[in-house]
């Protein structure tokens, strides 16, 4: 009889677990390989990842926008976009942001030396690349695409936190993002 109900006491313990959710969404563990080669764990759901939280700071962005470039209007250019929440009441010295994942190298999108907190928020972005085969190949790709971004950020006082952001693309907003752009002409 003690097995059964410690038996029954473990599935319970099991089934709560599996029914994490997090805005109406199942949420799963999903491993993810990073650059180095070690596996990290990231929460997702359908809807997406959730943001990556600590005990001093909290990931509010990590996603792309799309607009013309400057110097070659018909061409469309991706720009990695990020925010950040600071709980700490103090400034900070240093955030960087790279992409661990996909891949087997590590790219640096973010080095902001001089990051400025305004109402407890930093936002940056990454250098504009060309939206093309070669610029974003994944982008012309059926599938969703997942990347993880390493955040290290650096109190002006303290350790430095580290946290993984994940950030999906699904097909369809890929599909989206790759329709020929129509443009008024002004008269």
């Amino acid at each position: 009889m003690k097995i059964i109900i410690t038996a029954l006491a473990c599935l319970c313990l099991l089934s709560c677990e599996a029914s994490r959710t997090y805005m109406g969404y199942r949420v799963d563990d999903t491993p993810i390989v990073i650059a180095d080669g070690s596996t990290i764990v990231v929460p997702m759901t359908d809807g997406g990842p959730i943001p990556a939280e600590s005990d001093a700071f909290k990931i509010e962005v990590a996603g792309i926008t799309v607009g013309l470039s400057k110097t070659s209007p018909d061409q469309r250019q991706l720009v990695w976009v990020f925010g950040l929440t600071s709980k700490l009441d103090q400034p900070l010295a240093q955030v960087k942001i790279e992409q661990v994942a996909p891949g087997q190298s590590i790219k640096l999108l973010v080095d902001d030396g001089v990051p400025v907190i305004k109402g407890k928020s930093w936002s940056g972005s990454s250098d504009p690349t060309e939206m093309s085969n070669v610029g974003t190949p994944w982008l012309f790709e059926k599938n969703a695409s997942i990347f993880v971004f390493r955040f290290t950020i650096r109190p002006k006082q303290g350790a430095a936190t580290v946290l993984y952001q994940a950030s999906k693309i699904s097909g369809l907003h890929k599909v989206l993002l790759t329709l020929p752009s129509v443009q008024k002409k002004a008269n």
